[in-house]
């Protein structure tokens, strides 16, 4: 674990915010919880050094807000044509579509995350279908990975709330990037 120096943030970013801690978004696996299709948990230590009294995360898991069962079959990110949007397909079961549940999450998580006057900030699981930012491999109909993208979650938030600190678990294990994040 390392120490990251906090500031008094409540009055960094908002004067008029009394009663912190700040809110931190997350994808819900690397909070502790176990809502990877697998039914396993990536627990990410360092979210738990954090001081709670200024920083409280706030666990979503795109998959299980979509309606997803925990464990449910693995899906990957599919390019249909240049076009078009990827779609989140079955990596095992190919006519599996979870694209459209995904996409109406993505629309209601926006609105909960607006609703939060403090929230200044979301840590993604890298390479997720719904939560990977700029990692997530997309594959072709053949199963040949032709790129890497942001997952369907991320897109969405990234682009609705440009302003946010936006970051992946990955990057966080580099104590100075933390500190920046933080």
């Amino acid at each position: 674990m390392f120490a990251i120096p906090i500031f008094d943030a409540c009055h960094f970013f908002n004067a008029d915010i009394t009663g912190c801690p700040l809110t931190i978004a997350a994808s819900s696996c690397l909070t502790g919880a176990a809502v990877r299709y697998d039914g396993a948990s990536k627990d990410f230590g360092p979210l738990h050094a954090w001081p709670a009294a200024q920083i409280r995360t706030l666990p979503i898991c795109p998959e299980v807000g979509a309606g997803l069962t925990v464990p449910r079959p693995p899906v990957q990110l599919v390019a249909t044509n240049r076009r078009a949007a990827p779609r989140a397909r079955g990596r095992d079961i190919k006519t599996l579509d979870v694209t459209t549940a995904l996409e109406q999450f993505a629309h209601t998580s926006l609105q909960q995350l607006r609703a939060e006057s403090t929230l200044c900030g979301y840590i993604w699981k890298s390479r997720s279908p719904s939560c990977g930012l700029g990692s997530t491999p997309l594959f072709n109909d053949t199963d040949t990975q032709i790129d890497v993208v942001s997952g369907i979650q991320a897109h969405h938030i990234v682009t609705a709330l440009p302003w946010l600190a936006h970051i992946e678990e990955t990057q966080l294990l580099a104590p100075t990037v933390a500190a920046r994040f933080l």
